[in-house]
């Protein structure tokens, strides 16, 4: 099996599990799952001595970042914290995730911002680079990221439209995606906690204590 036909596949296996299975399943599967393809992956890499493909994965910090780009997503987040404070729910529930476990999940959420960072910049965008100029895919960047969150209609889904074509040019041009990791991991704290009123670190942890009693 060829390195495409294996990570197209293992695409279909996560968007099933994204839409069919709870929030549990999902991430342990798909940590599994490309845990395992980062680790061949490396091995491969190390291997052949490929620093190119090493580099493709953008797990390295960029270097010479306009110093923009860095003011502006810095900005936006403190802009969203802002509007998510004023229009987030007003009741004992938002006091209440805003504690322990939203600090957790400013620690934990960038983790799974990296997974969603490696699927959609590392996999496929890397892939789309060796067909399509750079403005195409940003623009489907922007879309099958949307798309991916679209089951959370029709806010979110707006939020991560604007949100993918920025990561995929950021990805595109500076080859990384480290930075992108920790900045949706912000991004999605602030979303879930704040301006949703969700615990998504307690729901989980919920879905656990579920299996655990059964």
């Amino acid at each position: 099996m060829s390195d495409l036909t294996y990570e197209f596949v293992l695409s279909i296996v996560t968007l099933f599990l994204f839409y069919y299975t709870t929030e549990l399943v999902f991430l342990v599967s798909a940590l599994f799952i490309w845990g395992s393809w980062v680790a061949c992956k490396y091995r491969n890499l190390i291997k052949r001595r490929n620093v190119e493909g090493y580099h493709s994965l953008g797990l390295q910090w960029p270097k010479r970042v306009d110093n923009r780009v860095w003011l502006g997503m810095i900005i936006f987040l403190i802009g969203f914290a802002f509007y998510s404070f004023k229009n987030g729910p007003r009741n004992l529930q938002k006091k209440r995730v805003i504690g322990f476990t939203m600090l957790f999940s400013l620690i934990l959420y960038p983790l799974y911002g990296l997974g969603q960072m490696l699927f959609f910049q590392s996999v496929i965008n890397n892939r789309l680079s060796e067909l399509f100029s750079m403005p195409l895919i940003v623009i489907f960047g922007s879309v099958f990221f949307a798309l991916f969150h679209f089951r959370q209609c029709c806010e979110l889904l707006v939020l991560t439209f604007f949100l993918g074509g920025f990561y995929s040019y950021f990805y595109l041009t500076y080859n990384s995606i480290l930075p992108l990791a920790v900045f949706h991991g912000i991004f999605a704290t602030i979303y879930y906690y704040i301006l949703k009123g969700e615990d998504v670190i307690r729901i989980v942890l919920n879905q656990i204590y579920y299996l655990m009693d059964k």
